[in-house]
């Protein structure tokens, strides 16, 4: 089936992303067991043998936007209001995002897609995987 490898690569990504549920957040932090917001991202897409940028800035510029979030995609915010990207997440499908929500917190998985916190401070979504 044509395009299902490439499908399967969003998809081991969300399930790292899923893995690191629990980790501890940390600013400046790529893991394996220590992450900052884009430090998860860029380590998941690793796992999965996809090299992104390791800036936040850079990897809101780089990946194919997408108009409809799937696992493996990356989801930006801005959530101080300011127009500014500040934060992203891995979307690991059904709305869900696994995300590193400050240094001391923990990783954790959230719905982005009707939550009322999320949905003003949602920006776009990027695609590495295809």
């Amino acid at each position: 089936m044509k395009g299902k490898g490439k499908k399967n690569k969003g998809k081991k990504i969300a399930e790292e992303a899923t893995n690191k549920v629990d980790c501890v957040t940390k600013l400046g932090a790529k893991g394996p067991f220590e992450f900052d917001s884009c430090g998860l991202s860029y380590y998941c897409c690793s796992t999965a043998g996809i090299t992104i940028p390791e800036t936040l800035k850079e990897q809101a510029e780089g990946g194919k936007a997408v108009d409809k979030p799937e696992a493996g995609d990356l989801v930006f915010f801005d959530t101080i209001g300011k127009g500014e990207i500040n934060y992203v997440g891995v979307c690991v499908g059904d709305g869900k995002m696994v995300h590193a929500p400050g240094s001391g917190k923990m990783v954790k998985e959230a719905e982005f897609v009707n939550n009322t916190y999320w949905v003003p401070k949602f920006k776009f979504a990027k695609r590495y995987w295809s």
